[in-house]
């Protein structure tokens, strides 16, 4: 069972009977380590003979990069192939910022059509040679399947297999198969290329704006750009605090989490906790709407207990803004019974909680300026924003929708 869990990088589940869970057992412990599931020498030499055959020293390697590489632990390998000349690397969602988006390979964050950059998306888009790496095709990772690129033509390595062109090769695990890529681009010693200085669709200043001016998405997220410091694990709600996020341009040693795929709302919240004590070199920051907060509150207890430098911003727009652009933004069901946020700390017994609250330009820097001089302090900070106002990236989502919508 656990080798199992360990080869699918997948929870698992031990059930054991009522009758047998008090049972004495031998005080024994596993002899040999636990190891993951290996790939068969010949599956694995058959699957390089077919990538040399299909990369070429004029071709150029564009890598769009997925969150099972996260699974996987292997952002290093991924890392060590973009140094690779003639290599190109897009992520998706789900896998935000595992090269360095300043890299001279960096392409940025691929969404389909409504990726920040055109020059990005047509990168992906109309690839000569296109290397899936731990992807997952889902209508939010691929801009609503507004996706260009034909996956059949491209080589796909996955957890558990690989596939190149209409051959299939089942058993290549994606650790192997990444050492057979980085093995057959070396040798191919293709030309260098130049990627996508991936810059930010947030700008790096803000817009000009008194600081007695109310604050919006507008004027939000330009600010976070501004005061994120690497060495940060930036955790963002499905909803209008993932929208934001994923037009951030994160610093170096940083990564985006969230859930891209399901859009499980609470989900972000105690992912604080396992991200610190993961990562505990890193500052843990959340973004993350009222709704969604609403689910799995009780345990910011725990959170504020085990971090200790935790930094919240807990949007408070008083609905569910996704659903209230996506259909019926007047239904009484879209609106969330507003709490006294700046309590709820000391509530589940962490008084020593900093928990400003914010609704203009100038409350806003003054927090962050703090936060900054305190990155050993916790903060909560409630950021009230308009009901109907959104980032821009929802906003295009929400278009696409529409016009999709309209042709059927």
């Amino acid at each position: 069972m656990l080798t199992a869990v360990l080869s699918a990088s997948k929870p698992g589940f031990i059930g054991v009977p009522l009758d047998v869970a008090a049972a004495v057992v031998q005080d024994a412990t596993n002899s040999e380590p636990l190891t993951v599931a290996q790939t068969r020498p010949d599956v694995l030499s058959a699957c390089e003979r077919a990538l040399r055959d299909h990369v070429g020293r004029d071709s150029c390697a564009t890598l769009l990069v997925g969150p099972r590489v996260h699974r996987r632990g292997l952002e290093s390998v991924v890392q060590e192939i973009a140094e690779l000349p003639g290599v190109l690397v897009a992520s998706q969602s789900a896998s935000k910022a595992i090269l360095d988006e300043r890299h001279p390979a960096s392409l940025g964050t691929y969404l389909g059509r409504t990726t920040a950059q055109p020059a990005t998306r047509d990168a992906v888009d109309q690839a000569e040679m296109l290397i899936m790496i731990g992807t997952i095709t889902s209508d939010f990772t691929t801009g609503f399947f507004s996706h260009k690129y034909v996956p059949e033509e491209a080589v796909e390595l996955a957890l558990d297999h690989a596939r190149i062109a209409h051959a299939h090769y089942p058993g290549v695990m994606l650790y192997d198969a990444l050492d057979v890529l980085k093995r057959v681009i070396t040798d191919a010693q293709m030309s260098a290329v130049e990627g996508v200085a991936a810059s930010s669709s947030v700008p790096d200043e803000a817009p000009v704006a008194a600081d007695d001016e109310p604050l919006t998405h507008q004027l939000f997220w330009p600010e976070i750009q501004h005061w994120i410091a690497p060495q940060t694990t930036v955790i963002a709600e499905a909803g209008t605090s993932s929208y934001g996020a994923l037009d951030l341009q994160l610093p170096a040693d940083s990564d985006l989490l969230g859930q891209p795929v399901w859009s499980s709302i609470g989900y972000t919240l105690p992912a604080v906790l396992g991200a610190r004590l993961a990562q505990p070199q890193r500052r843990p920051v959340l973004f993350i709407g009222d709704g969604s907060a609403q689910l799995t509150v009780q345990e910011l207890g725990t959170i504020f207990k085990r971090v200790p430098n935790s930094v919240t911003f807990l949007i408070e727009n008083r609905g569910y803004t996704v659903e209230r652009y996506i259909q019926s933004p007047e239904a009484i069901y879209q609106d969330v019974t507003e709490w006294d946020w700046p309590s709820i700390p000391a509530v589940l017994g962490a008084p020593h909680v900093h928990t400003p609250r914010v609704g203009t330009l100038g409350e806003l820097r003054k927090v962050l300026a703090e936060t900054t001089q305190n990155r050993d302090q916790s903060y909560f900070i409630t950021v009230d924003l308009p009901e109907r106002d959104a980032p821009r990236l929802l906003k295009v989502l929400v278009e696409g929708i529409a016009a999709s919508n309209s042709q059927d």
